[in-house]
Parts: structure tokens; C-alpha cells; sequence
């Protein structure tokens, strides 16, 4: 029996998703808050493991990433390097607007 005879004989809700499903998902799970709600819809859903564990992947990398960010953010923070970057952001948005008015 060749692969994709077996394949077909599997349950739909484990076939494996193809390469161009992947891709399609992946560019869907980019949009920042329609994304996100399809990434959480996609991982309670039990119709398809494969798609399922793709959006499970896209959630657990969603959460490191903000995870390293709120760890990045302390540790500035407790540094003061953080306070030092919104003084600079600060004095660089003050001579900006004193530009544009001409003040």
C-alpha cells in the first residue's frame, strides 16, 4: 500500500494538512487581532489535528514572545536604562514638534 493510499483511508480529522495549508494558516494567523482569534479557534476545535497543533504552535511562540518582551521590559526597567530610553524618546519628540510648529 503506497502512501497516499493510506492517506486517504485515514479519518479527516487526521490527514495530514498540506504544505499550501500551512502556508495559507500561517499567513491568516499574521493579521494581528483576526489572526489571533483564528489561531484560538483552530486550537479548541477538534476537527483537524494538523491544524490544531499548528495554531497550538503559533499560541505557545505568542506567548514566549510576549513573555521574553515583559522580561526584556524589567530588566530595562530595573536597570534604568528603561527611564534613560523614554528621557531620549522624550527630548526627540519635543524637538520634533518644536520643528514642525516652528517654535
Amino acid at each position: 500500500m503506497s502512501e497516499r493510499e493510506e492517506i486517504r483511508e485515514l479519518p479527516d480529522k487526521y490527514k495530514p494538512m498540506g504544505a499550501w495549508g500551512y502556508w495559507a494558516w500561517s499567513i491568516i494567523y499574521g493579521f494581528p487581532i483576526v489572526g489571533f482569534i483564528f489561531i484560538l479557534i483552530n486550537c479548541f476545535r477538534g476537527d483537524s489535528v494538523a491544524r490544531r497543533n499548528h495554531a497550538l504552535s503559533f499560541l505557545v511562540t505568542f506567548f514566549l514572545v510576549v513573555l521574553l518582551i515583559g522580561i526584556t521590559i524589567l530588566i530595562l526597567w530595573l536597570t534604568g536604562v528603561l527611564d534613560m530610553l523614554m528621557g531620549y524618546l522624550d527630548g526627540w519628540l519635543k524637538d520634533l514638534n518644536s520643528m514642525i510648529t516652528g517654535s
